[in-house]
């Protein structure tokens, strides 16, 4: 994360700690309620789930925030979940057997603002 800071000194960012989980909406497993609410293929801002690019995040962070999630790399907020709160992030994986292994951990996360 430092090295990323110091690449790109003119972006302005914010680097605090967050719970971050995965969810796997596309997975033939997925149970709505749980992995998705509605329609599993589209997020909450209305844009396609995108593994590698989607993450659910807090109110706090509007569609379209650009996120650097230390050991995941960047994503995108364009969902929301019930359970994502403040400081809180969500993250697509391809397969609820990946979302349980990641569990939840706590991780340095960059915001460009």
């Amino acid at each position: 994360i430092e090295k990323l800071v110091r690449e790109k000194p003119e972006i302005e960012i914010e680097i605090t700690d967050m719970r971050v989980t995965a969810y796997a909406p596309l997975d033939p497993a997925a149970v709505e309620g749980m992995d998705y609410a509605g329609d599993p293929n589209i997020t909450a801002s209305g844009n396609p789930v995108a593994i590698g690019y989607t993450a659910a995040g807090g109110p706090e962070l509007p569609f379209g925030t650009q996120v650097y999630v230390e050991d995941f790399g960047w994503r995108t907020i364009t969902d929301r979940g019930g359970a994502i709160t403040r400081n809180r992030l969500d993250i697509a994986v391809g397969s609820v057997r990946e979302a349980l292994r990641w569990g939840i951990r706590g991780r340095k996360v960059v915001v460009v603002k």
